[in-house]
């Protein structure tokens, strides 16, 4: 038999310092993912839109991954319809919040203009993606709310306004999407030249230090203190630069990815019979969301490193 716990075991083991710091430990880690969804997830538009995107699309995913298993009792539950409804709901979710996207851009305009790229490359480059916007957002909003029939065109001399209204609406929904495919691959443009960029600057920080070594070396007078001081800092100044340099490649790296995930979407999407299948575009979505993963690694640690 068991021996069973006793009243002062059970008291001396609630109030035990161990058990006070493992809960302070658990405590502090949820009050960070709180505080860290809320300002770095929820209170940001482009954190929150991937995250219902991850969501979304991995539904899409798995409930048509579920009717191409063999029939069982799980293939015939209505769990998978109604996860379908939420995947649904989700991008409706999102469309809807881009409704006032021209905002955003008309900002992303002005810094642009008032701060422009250095490289002139990226600059044209950043002024073109920004013209596709200019022409993507504005086609998906009526594309939208033509849906939801909000905005209905009345045209002159035609019997079946209904049809006409519906063939309007496809074709902005699929011109609005070639506009995005149109920033997807300017955005490869753009990863490319990051590349050179980086490469460029590695070299020149190499020369640079590589001129500082010599210029040491001529120094006859110089003490062996100040030397293996100068040596350490331009260690630490190397370990700095190599360091947001990876920064910036991993940053590149998850939008790549991104990219490679998004072009064969709006590809599907520009077409009006598409390209994909359904569980494809909930594969390709679900990874085309992927710069959003670093935040709930983050959340799921429980701390910052």
């Amino acid at each position: 038999m068991s021996k069973e716990v006793e009243p002062k075991d059970l008291q001396s083991l609630l109030t035990s310092p161990s058990l006070r710091a493992l809960l302070q430990t658990q405590l502090a880690k949820l009050r960070f993912r709180i505080e860290y969804i809320n300002q770095n997830i929820v209170s940001n538009v482009t954190a929150l839109d991937k995250s219902l995107a991850s969501l979304g699309y991995l539904l899409l995913f798995v409930t048509e991954a579920v009717k191409r298993l063999p029939l069982s009792s799980l293939v015939k539950s209505p769990l998978w319809g109604q996860l379908r409804i939420l995947s649904g709901l989700i991008s409706d979710i999102r469309i809807f919040n881009r409704l006032w996207g021209m905002i955003p851009t008309a900002a992303w305009s002005l810094s642009t203009w008032n701060s422009p790229p250095k490289d002139k490359i990226i600059k044209w480059i950043t002024w073109l993606q920004i013209g596709t916007i200019y022409g993507f957002q504005p086609l998906e909003n009526v594309a939208y709310l033509m849906m939801k029939k909000i905005v209905r065109f009345q045209f002159a001399g035609t019997a079946n306004k209904e049809k006409r209204n519906d063939k309007l609406e496809l074709a902005l929904w699929l011109w609005s999407c070639r506009f995005w495919a149109a920033y997807v691959l300017l955005d490869f443009a753009k990863l490319y030249r990051n590349r050179q960029l980086r490469q460029l600057s590695l070299t020149e920080f190499n020369e640079a230090q590589l001129l500082k070594a010599k210029s040491r070396e001529s120094e006859k007078d110089i003490s062996k203190t100040k030397n293996r001081k100068a040596k350490l800092r331009e260690s630490e100044e190397k370990a700095e630069f190599l360091h947001n340099l990876g920064l910036q490649k991993r940053a590149d790296i998850m939008s790549l990815v991104s990219n490679l995930s998004y072009l064969p979407l709006t590809i599907h999407w520009s077409l009006e019979r598409g390209c994909c299948s359904d569980i494809m575009v909930g594969l390709l979505g679900f990874f085309g969301a992927c710069e959003v993963f670093p935040h709930w690694k983050t959340v799921y640690r429980g701390s910052p490193q």
